[in-house]
């Protein structure tokens, strides 16, 4: 099923922050009528909130009982009623905004925290706390049900005695304060660290895929920029988002080298040039009825400057595939050739390996495409990347490096990550012994 924006008010194909459309199903009859919600585990995780939370908000705004049955693989999470699902999405864009976003950013990647009876949102991105309002009844239910108290739905890390926050400030045992949930689903919460609810089957699951990766503990890298907490880093990310909501006027990048692209090339608000060939692209290709040639692909980019961008590539591999990618390919070879090696008019493997950013845009890029967009292609991954390979757009090194490092949350949700580079590993396999040959 495709994913949607979390925030359903943000018109851009390339806002960061996904999750699970919710579904709803109607049982019974009469006065026994009532709604199963079978997929809240995995919008809960996408929001970062236990699935309880959501549940008994959609009971307390329909005024009805709910409640949950079972547990594990059995739980089910059931409101009185017959509710369907575009009321309950409806009902959630409510419950997002008043529990999920920030108050002061409208970030989603947030941590409930509480203080003295005080619900609050912790924001990872702008390091502001805004409070929720108090005189919501899920307020009090939160409340009363902190990490480790609810065994149906509070933020439950796997450990006994609850959870600490991450930044190690907050102590759930001193009384006073405490971290209700990690930070959204799509930001840096890796699976191995930080509660995903109390779903034991979906941790047990995650946890053994993340054991078949054998994935070294190592400290935060560049990509993992989301959880650091230092003044630096927020400062940092505090004026990257000044710049995607336009309080700061947003610099066009130019033709000169790629200073900007460990910038999010999808936290902006849609001003952005890159935004902006993206929607063109798109908007082209349902009028034409087929996308865009590349000469006038790359004429658009140019228009924009931004054809010697390394972002550029994570916006293109987005917007020219489709389900057939294996086959388009090659007929696209050309326009990456051009935006790896601008001053090449032919492949030239030397001048792409001298790019290495570019590479892993491209590379990032298509974990959104694969794991966002089409998730059906994650079993072609393989295929899919030894048509770049052959086609002289992807080198071994940059293909080795990227399937030899840790998921990364930077261009999607780091459980999404993950699957996209396990499934490349076939290929890896046969890239390293063909090297060796």
């Amino acid at each position: 099923m495709a994913m949607i924006n979390i925030r359903r008010d943000v018109d851009d194909v390339f806002y960061r922050y996904k999750m699970h459309p919710i579904q709803s199903k109607i049982e019974g009859k009469g006065n026994g009528i009532k709604t199963v919600i079978p997929n809240i585990m995995d919008v809960s995780h996408d929001l970062a909130r236990p699935p309880t939370y959501l549940t008994k908000f959609f009971g307390f705004e329909l005024g009805a009982q709910s409640k949950v049955v079972g547990e594990g693989a059995t739980q089910r999470h059931i409101v009185n009623g017959a509710h369907d699902k575009e009321k309950l999405q409806d009902l959630l864009d409510v419950f997002i905004n008043k529990f999920v976003l920030c108050g002061e950013c409208k970030n989603p990647e947030t941590e409930l925290v509480i203080v003295k009876g005080h619900v609050l949102r912790e924001c990872k991105a702008c390091g502001k706390r805004t409070e929720i309002d108090k005189g919501h009844k899920l307020s009090g239910f939160i409340v009363k049900t902190p990490p480790g108290g609810d065994k149906n739905g509070a933020a439950a890390n796997g450990k006994k005695g609850g959870k600490k926050s991450r930044k190690g400030k907050h102590n759930a045992n001193n009384g006073e304060e405490e971290a209700v949930s990690p930070q959204v689903g799509n930001g840096d919460a890796s699976p191995n660290e930080d509660d995903l609810g109390d779903d034991e089957e979906s941790i047990a699951k995650i946890q053994a895929e993340a054991a078949e990766l054998a994935e070294p503990e190592t400290k935060l890298g560049e990509d993992e920029w989301g959880v650091d907490t230092s003044p630096e880093a927020v400062q940092a990310r505090q004026k990257a988002l000044e710049e995607a909501m336009g309080k700061v006027a947003l610099a066009s990048p130019g033709a000169g080298d790629d200073e900007d692209d460990e910038e999010d090339p999808f936290g902006g608000s849609g001003d952005s040039a890159y935004d902006q060939l993206g929607t063109w692209v798109q908007d082209e290709t349902k009028e034409l009825g087929e996308v865009p040639s590349d000469v006038e692909i790359y004429k658009k980019a140019k228009e924009l400057g931004i054809e010697t961008r390394s972002k550029t590539l994570t916006v293109l591999v987005q917007c020219v595939f489709s389900e057939n990618i294996c086959k388009e390919i090659p007929k696209r070879a050309a326009l990456f050739h051009k935006v790896l090696s601008p001053t090449s008019h032919t492949a030239n493997v030397q001048l792409i390996a001298e790019n290495p950013k570019a590479e892993k845009n491209l590379l990032g890029g298509l974990e959104r495409f694969i794991g966002l967009t089409h998730p059906d292609l994650i079993p072609q991954v393989p295929k899919i990347l030894l048509a770049f390979y052959e086609g002289d757009v992807l080198t071994e090194e940059a293909l080795l490096k990227w399937g030899g490092k840790k998921a990364s949350s930077r261009f999607v949700d780091k459980e999404t990550s993950r699957k996209v580079r396990k499934a490349a590993a076939p290929f890896l396999k046969w890239l390293e012994e063909a090297e060796e040959e």
